[in-house]
Parts: C-alpha cells; sequence; structure tokens
C-alpha cells in the first residue's frame, strides 16, 4: 500500500505544534490539520519551519521526518506517541529538549547528526535493536529522570544500526555523564568504546592481542591506578618465589668476595 509521512510545511511563525489523540490512518488519502500547519500526504517533501515546541502526545503515525527542523523550545514524542514506521529528524535541532520518554518506536529513530541541550528517554521508548541511528547526536545532559546507569545505556548503545566502528555515540555519552558527575559511568563508557573497536576496527593480530594487555593492565588507560596492582603482585610473587627457593635451599647465599 501507499506510504504516509507526517512532516512539518508551511514557514509562517507559530508557538507551538501540539497534537493529541490523532490517529493517522494509512487508507485516508490526505488529511490535514490546518491550525498547526501539519500535513499528512502521500510522497509530500519536507519543508522547514521553525516552532518553538513540537509535542506529539497520544498519537499513531506511520511516518515522522523532519529532517533539518529548527526548534527552539523542545521536541516531544512521548507518553502515547507511537510511530509504526521511522523517526527520521537528521541535523535537527531539537532545541532545549529532546524527550522520547513514553512513546513507542516501532521502525528506526534516526538522529543523527541532531542536537539537543537535555535527551529525555527511558528504556521502553528505545527501538529495537538495529534500529538506532545516533551518529553524531549531541546533547549535553541526560534529564533528571533518565537512566544513568552505564549498564543500561550500554544496551541503549547496543541497538544502534551499524556494523562499522562510531566512537562518536561512546564519547557523546562519556561526556553527558562526567556532566553529571558520574565519573565511573563516564569511564566505562570509555572502555567499551575500545571494546567496540576491537570487535569492529578489524585489528591486525598483534593490535587485537595487545588491546586485551591494555585492557587487562591498566583499562585503556581509563584506570591506569590498575597498573599499581600488578605491581604489587609482582612484587609479592618475586618476594615468594625468593623465599621458597631459599627455604628449599635452591638458592643461598654467596656470600660477600674476599680481596
Amino acid at each position: 500500500g501507499d506510504v504516509f509521512e507526517v512532516v512539518l510545511a508551511g514557514a509562517d511563525d507559530f508557538d507551538d505544534v501540539v497534537l493529541r489523540k490523532f490517529i493517522l490512518d494509512p487508507e485516508i488519502q490526505e488529511q490535514v490539520v490546518r491550525a498547526v500547519k501539519w500535513f499528512v500526504h502521500r510522497d509530500i517533501p519536507v519543508l522547514v519551519a521553525s516552532p518553538y515546541n513540537v509535542e506529539m502526545m497520544e498519537i499513531i503515525v506511520t511516518y515522522l521526518r523532519a529532517d533539518g527542523i529548527k526548534v527552539t523550545g523542545g521536541v516531544f514524542l512521548r507518553d502515547g506517541f507511537l510511530a509504526k514506521g521511522d523517526v527520521s529528524l537528521v541535523a535537527a535541532d531539537l532545541g532545549k529538549m529532546f524527550s522520547i520518554r513514553g512513546g513507542d518506536l516501532q521502525g528506526k529513530l534516526d538522529i543523527r547528526h541532531a542536537k539537543a541541550q537535555v535527551f529525555d528517554d527511558d528504556e521502553k521508548s528505545w527501538p529495537q535493536v538495529g534500529k538506532l541511528l545516533i551518529d553524531g547526536f549531541r546533547y549535553e545532559r541526560f534529564s533528571d529522570k533518565a537512566p544513568l546507569d552505564f549498564a543500561v545505556r550500554k544496551s541503549w548503545l547496543e541497538r544502534q544500526d551499524s556494523e562499522s566502528f562510531t566512537p562518536q555515540p561512546y564519547e557523546q555519552l562519556a561526556t553527558a555523564l562526567q556532566a553529571l558527575g558520574r565519573r565511573r559511568d563516564a569511564r566505562l563508557a570509555l572502555m567499551e568504546k575500545e571494546r567496540e573497536f576491537r570487535r569492529k576496527g578489524k585489528l591486525r593480530a598483534f593490535r587485537w592481542l595487545w588491546s586485551h594487555v591494555l585492557e587487562a593492565t591498566i583499562g585503556f588507560g581509563y584506570t591506569p591506578w590498575r597498573a599499581v596492582i600488578w605491581l604489587v603482585w609482582l612484587w609479592l610473587l618475586g618476594g615468594a618465589v625468593f623465599w621458597l627457593a631459599g627455604s628449599s635451599a635452591a638458592m643461598a647465599p654467596t656470600g660477600f668476595a674476599q680481596i
């Protein structure tokens, strides 16, 4: 059947785009919400406008595409928002907050090279594995309600649609966590970036082995204090070897040379 998209059209100035309890039926050939200048139409191109807030709650859409949109306030796809197809916000300026909390994204979420000051989400709002495109997505921090534990955020990163290594999502996550004072989680994010590079970077045997050595000894350089532990263990091991050798007479002092 035909594919329908929600697109933002019209260049007139207006304050807010708010859609609530609005169902986009694929069987409808054309449907226009004139008051807020949102259109649903077959093969209509995307036009850029600059609203203050874009709020879509309790809405079912087939596709949503607003690549390059510039929003001053924020974009809120939450609280009953259901996208059966892809949501594309490539290179969009999402304003002060981008929220998908309480949303249901069944297709891909493409926010590559988009930016927002605050990112608000929850685990239930994430798309399925292989349907998340976030390379180049920039945000300053997470909202107060967003999950911050790295074990949870790792699952978010693992949903990316990429067979190649892209370091930016890991570095961006670490920066945002660091800004919230979660230094350990930020460090874990950077260490996971190195593991991902090892998995997808097509390293030669020596570099692959050296990567394991660096991880085991100093945590890729992010936990240098591990080197002290290794030195202590080596010192204890050396002491134990010499003590055992001395107690079994396998080693004995040679005395001082006579002149």
